[in-house]
């Protein structure tokens, strides 16, 4: 996921600094999150993709590798939520 992470944040011209000032968190938590040393809530998960604008980077005809990141990004987002849930 980290790396998928961090791919959409240089699509979207963004730096760590960026990102994190969007969500209102630290840049070392962002930079954890892009190398896997920490793994993304579900809360933040969806407010990094506003943060980057995940879903306006797709436009009426979207890359293979982008659909793919989203559609990845996506289902991780939906089974943290489930299991939230079920907690």
């Amino acid at each position: 996921v980290g790396k998928h992470l961090q791919s959409l944040r240089l699509a979207a011209g963004m730096s760590l600094a960026d990102v994190a000032a969007a969500i209102g968190i630290g840049r070392s938590t962002v930079h954890k999150w892009e190398t896997g040393e920490v793994r993304i809530l579900a809360a933040h998960l969806s407010r990094y993709l506003d943060a980057v604008g995940a879903f306006r980077l797709i436009g009426p005809r979207p890359s293979v590798w982008l659909a793919s990141t989203l559609h990845l990004l996506t289902r991780v987002l939906r089974r943290s939520a489930m299991w939230c849930h079920h907690r």
